[in-house]
């Protein structure tokens, strides 16, 4: 990505304003992911610290901590700089790249989405008994589909121009040419959200269809916070993918954050509810309609290593999970 030290004066009171609703949106963002961890630090004290520690927890510190750190640097960056001129970001300018910031949120933003992508990948294997047909298939289309998006957003940032300063004494990288195909970035991230909510709605559409016979909470409980995951994702990155075939490339990032931190916390609830049931279960609880019931005379199934099995996500392995099979289902026998 080349670079001058200012931009051209041609429209230089619509990027101002462009960047200050960068600046708005990132602080609505972090508000919002802040607010989120102090509305959830205890489940995480009860759910995740107090828990045995596994490959789990360290997928949930990522998942978590990236997106805060990600918001503190970006905020104070693209907010406070911009407002008060700091000179720990001209220090930043011109000792490791102008553009070293933009390639901290472009790297930031990935990493998030591997995360959480990650996350519905293990709970779509759950879902489907850890089937070796779903399991591999969908890992290594997760794979493509993220190094398909990193190749187009490398092709095209070697064609862009940019500028660190928006006008003389304001630091602020900024591009200034338009980002040719860039929305074809979220072409193949969508291709794999696409996949998985298909997948997730068949196993949802045979529940609303054979209630009474649906043997498992945890299951239940999978569906619904995947689907809820996906719509909103999906959303998310159809508005992203718009943004980046506008002509004006200061709207190209605009709703970067607010997607980060809802991957983010998205992706914790997730796992939240996933190691919930499991305690729950440990102590012969089951989540039903919004209710706490024992189990009648039940106890939960212990393994040979004493921990209880089931999909709750307190180790990297998943047990087999019943899946209702309609009565009518000629596979049915």
């Amino acid at each position: 990505m080349s670079s001058s030290s200012t931009i051209p004066f041609v429209g230089i009171e619509k990027t101002l304003l462009h960047t200050q609703w960068h600046g708005y949106i990132e602080v609505a963002a972090s508000t919002l992911v802040f607010w989120n961890y102090f509305l959830t630090f205890e489940d995480e004290l009860e759910l995740i610290w107090r828990r045995p520690k596994n490959g789990v927890t360290v997928v949930f510190l990522v998942n978590r901590y990236l997106a805060m750190i990600a918001q503190l640097v970006t905020t104070y960056a693209v907010s406070l700089a911009l407002a008060l001129r700091s000179p720990i970001i001209t220090f930043l300018l011109k000792t490791t790249g102008k553009f070293a910031i933009a390639y901290w949120l472009i790297g930031t933003s990935i990493l998030q989405l591997v995360i959480t992508d990650g996350i519905v990948w293990l709970c779509v294997c759950a879902l489907y008994q850890n089937s070796k047909k779903v399991r591999w298939p969908l890992l290594g289309l997760m794979a493509v589909c993220v190094l398909a998006g990193a190749a187009v957003l490398g092709a095209v940032g070697s064609h862009s121009k940019g500028a660190s300063e928006l006008i003389p004494g304001i630091k602020r990288c900024t591009v200034y040419t338009q980002y040719h195909n860039l929305w074809l970035f979220w072409i193949p991230i969508l291709v794999y959200e696409t996949t998985t909510l298909i997948l997730v709605l068949q196993l949802f559409i045979r529940y609303l269809r054979n209630r009474k016979q649906w043997a498992s909470n945890l299951l239940e409980l999978l569906l619904k916070d995947m689907l809820l995951y996906l719509v909103v994702i999906f959303v998310t990155f159809i508005c992203n993918a718009v943004l980046f075939a506008n002509p004006d490339p200061t709207l190209a990032g605009i709703l970067d954050p607010p997607t980060v931190v809802l991957l983010s916390i998205l992706g914790n609830r997730m796992l939240f509810n996933l190691r919930a049931e499991n305690k729950r279960s440990a102590v012969g609880m089951v989540y039903q309609s919004g209710d706490l019931e024992r189990r009648e005379g039940g106890h939960p199934h212990v393994g040979a290593g004493g921990e209880t099995t089931g999909i709750g996500l307190e180790s990297m392995r998943f047990a087999p999970v019943a899946i209702p099979v309609a009565e009518d289902d000629p596979q049915h026998s």
